[in-house]
């Protein structure tokens, strides 16, 4: 796989990684690497605010 950078239509650039080269045509994955991955996180919470969502 190649990490190539595309300029989009706005002229900013995004990071795309060629998964796919055939004869007329190449496929792009344009998400995230760790779109693909589960993301684990372990929080602590710290304070509960009784107030919070009271109107």
């Amino acid at each position: 796989m190649v990490v190539i950078l595309f300029t989009a239509i706005n002229r900013r650039e995004m990071p795309g990684i060629v998964y796919e080269v055939m004869v007329e045509s190449i496929n792009v994955y344009f998400n995230h690497p760790l779109s693909r991955h589960s993301v684990k996180f372990d929080i602590k919470v710290l304070k509960i605010d009784p107030k919070d969502g009271k109107k």
